[in-house]
């Protein structure tokens, strides 16, 4: 099991080789502002499947909602606000390396979340989509480092 430093270092690598490939699949090239935000949506992706474990990033996961669940409430995004806190919850209810650590769920997470925004923005629904990837390889990077190639892509 790798520590969370160890999956940060994964994920920077990862947020390195998609930055060698992003240019070529884009219409645009992304500002510097972008970059930033790939970059830690990478980071959180590396991290990601662990928050079902007690730990300072879950700790700091339900410190961080703490503020942004009155903010929801507060702007009237009443659907997100239940989404968010059913994550929440399932978050407690759930065991370390059950739903957190498939590969369908976080594709399904990274999907639905680029699917909300492109509905909410159609401006941003291209950047939606290559930020969904770049949280879903990031999280793919985690489960490389925590079961190894040949466990992960079976023998």
């Amino acid at each position: 099991m790798s520590s969370y430093k160890v999956h940060l270092l994964g994920g920077a690598a990862t947020f390195g080789l998609l930055s060698l490939v992003t240019p070529l699949i884009l219409a645009h090239n992304m500002q510097a502002h972008h970059q930033v935000l790939l970059l830690g949506l990478t980071l959180l992706g590396s991290i990601f499947p662990d928050i079902d474990i007690a730990s300072k990033i879950q700790k700091m996961f339900f410190k961080i909602m703490f503020v942004i669940l009155p903010l929801l409430l507060f702007f009237k995004y009443f659907l997100t606000f239940i989404c968010v806190c059913a994550t929440c919850l399932g978050l407690i209810l759930i065991k370390h390396r059950t739903l957190t650590h498939r590969t369908w769920f976080l594709f399904a997470l990274a999907l639905a979340c680029a699917t909300v925004v492109s509905i909410k923005s159609p401006l941003l629904t291209e950047f939606a989509f290559v930020a969904g990837l770049y949280f879903f390889l990031g999280a793919i990077s985690h489960l490389l480092l925590d079961y190894g190639v040949k466990q992960y892509f079976g023998k």
